[in-house]
């Protein structure tokens, strides 16, 4: 077999590899099944008062139940009785699933990003009970994680993972539930 023989033959076995994948894609008995949206119903466990400690102060988050296609969250850090920084976020459904919007401000509600630009996370479940939040933001070479888990009915964890110029920091955060 000459070469040509050999990289004709090469060429003509790629092609029938590219046109039976493209054929089985489109088929419904080989292709796989769409994920489904994730839904706020999935991830309603959310929903309360959390409490922890954090940096040397207490840190508190309240998530809203399910309304309206979304949930809302307060989150306050304090230090020494004395608050330091909050966080207001929006888990909303839209067709493609849920996003997360998240904007930080200062003691006096001065907001830290721009008015026309909240944090945008994506959303996906890992298990029935935990729930991962991402933003990859290149222009500023930023990216962070965030990962939610339902350790028990009390118990929230939830992993800060920050990667900034190549620097990866994490931060854990465990709350208990609060019953008011």
């Amino acid at each position: 077999m000459t070469f040509a023989t050999l990289k004709h033959s090469c060429a003509v076995c790629m092609i029938l590899l590219a046109l039976t994948v493209v054929v089985c894609a489109d088929d419904p008995k080989t292709a796989k099944p769409e994920t489904p949206p994730l839904t706020l119903k999935e991830v309603s466990w959310f929903a309360g008062d959390w409490e922890g400690e954090k940096w040397g102060g207490a840190v508190q988050e309240t998530w809203s139940k399910p309304s309206g296609g979304m949930m809302m969250c307060m989150f306050s850090y304090t230090k020494d009785g004395k608050p330091v920084f909050y966080e207001f976020l929006t888990l909303e459904q839209g067709e493609q699933g849920l996003t997360l919007y998240m904007r930080h401000f200062n003691p006096k509600l001065i907001g830290w990003e721009d008015k026309e630009s909240p944090l945008v996370f994506s959303t996906r479940l890992i298990s029935a009970q935990e729930i991962v939040f991402e933003r990859n933001d290149p222009a500023a070479k930023l990216r962070i994680k965030l990962v939610y888990k339902l350790a028990a009915q009390d118990r929230l964890s939830a992993l800060l993972e920050r990667e900034k110029d190549g620097k990866t920091s994490v931060e854990t955060f465990t709350y208990k539930r609060v019953v008011r």
